[in-house]
C-alpha cells in the first residue's frame, strides 16, 4: 500500500512505497484529499516514476498539466518504437522542453536548423518519433510547430537516452559547469541556487553542449537574425557569454560558434530569471 505524502499539483503526488522508496505517482485526481493518506484503491496510480530528479519534482507544480500530460503520451510512445534506455526524468525535461519551445514560438523567435536534415541519416527512429511529437501538439494544444523546430525534439530525444557505458564522462563535465557558474554569479553580482530547477536545468544544457564540444559536432544553422536581435535585447548576458566563450577556448579548446553563443544566451536568461 502506498502512502501520499505530499501534493504536487491535482493529478500527480510524491509517494511513499511499502519498502521505503519515495516516488512521484500519476492519476486523476490523486492529489486531492487529506494528506498524508494511504491509497486504498491502487487503480487510482495511472504511473509510477522513480528516481526523479528532485528539482523536477519542484518544477512539475508549475508545468501546464495537460503539456505533462502530452509529454507521457510521447515518451510511452519512445518507449515502444526505440529499443533504447531512457533518463529516468525523460518526462519531465520533455514537457519542460515543449513548453518553452511553445514560449518561444510566441514570442516569433523561431530557429532554423538546418541539422534536421543530417539527422534523418543518423537518427532515422527520433525523427520519426519527433514527429509524431509535433503531430500530437498539433492535435493537442492547436499549436504547429514549425518544421524547423522538430531537430530540437530530436535533440531533446537523443539526449535522453542512455549511453550502454554510463555517464562517466558527464561527472568530469562537473567542474567545469562549476567554474562557468561562477563566471555568470560574478559577472551578475549574484547567487544562484544549484538546488533550483533553473539550475539543474542549465546544468543539463551545459553537458549536452560539452558533449558536442569534445565530440567536435559543429551545427549548420543559420539564426543570425534571432542571434542579432538577442544581441541587441540582452547586451549584459551576452557580454557574460563571451567570457563563458572564453574560458571554454582557454580550458578545452574549443570555440563556440554563433548558434551555440545563441542557445547559451538563453539559457544564462533563464538560469537568472
Amino acid at each position: 500500500m502506498m502512502k501520499i505524502i505530499r501534493k504536487i499539483n491535482n493529478n500527480y503526488a510524491l509517494a511513499r512505497k511499502r519498502d521505503g522508496e519515495v516516488v512521484v505517482v500519476a492519476g486523476r485526481g490523486i492529489g486531492f484529499g487529506t494528506i498524508p493518506r494511504y491509497v486504498t484503491d491502487e487503480s487510482q496510480i495511472e504511473k509510477i516514476y522513480s528516481g526523479v530528479d528532485r528539482n523536477y519534482i519542484e518544477q512539475m507544480g508549475e508545468m501546464p498539466e495537460n503539456i505533462l500530460k502530452l509529454s507521457e503520451k510521447i515518451v510511452a510512445y519512445a518507449k515502444k518504437n526505440l529499443t533504447k534506455k531512457f533518463s529516468k526524468n525523460f518526462v519531465f525535461t520533455l514537457a519542460d522542453h515543449i513548453e518553452f519551445t511553445i514560449e518561444r514560438i510566441a514570442q516569433n523567435m523561431i530557429f532554423d536548423f538546418k541539422g534536421y536534415y543530417d539527422f534523418k541519416y543518423l537518427y532515422p527512429r527520433e525523427v520519426e518519433i519527433s514527429k509524431y511529437a509535433m503531430k500530437m501538439i498539433e492535435e493537442e494544444l492547436k499549436i504547429k510547430l514549425p518544421e524547423s523546430e522538430l531537430g530540437g525534439f530530436v535533440m531533446n530525444i537523443v539526449n535522453s537516452e542512455l549511453k550502454p557505458s554510463g555517464s562517466d564522462e558527464d561527472v568530469n563535465f562537473a567542474p567545469l559547469i562549476s567554474q562557468i557558474t561562477v563566471i555568470i554569479e560574478k559577472y551578475f553580482n549574484l547567487e544562484i541556487n544549484r538546488d533550483s530547477f533553473n539550475y539543474s536545468r542549465f546544468a543539463t544544457h551545459m553537458i549536452y553542449l560539452l558533449r558536442r564540444l569534445k565530440d567536435g559536432k559543429k551545427t549548420s544553422d543559420d539564426n543570425r537574425r534571432i542571434y542579432e536581435k538577442l544581441l541587441e535585447e540582452y547586451p549584459d548576458t551576452y557580454r557574460c557569454v563571451d567570457e563563458i566563450a572564453r574560458f571554454l577556448e582557454q580550458n578545452i579548446q574549443s570555440k563556440l560558434d554563433e548558434n551555440e553563443m545563441l542557445y547559451l544566451i538563453l539559457h544564462v536568461n533563464r538560469l537568472c530569471s
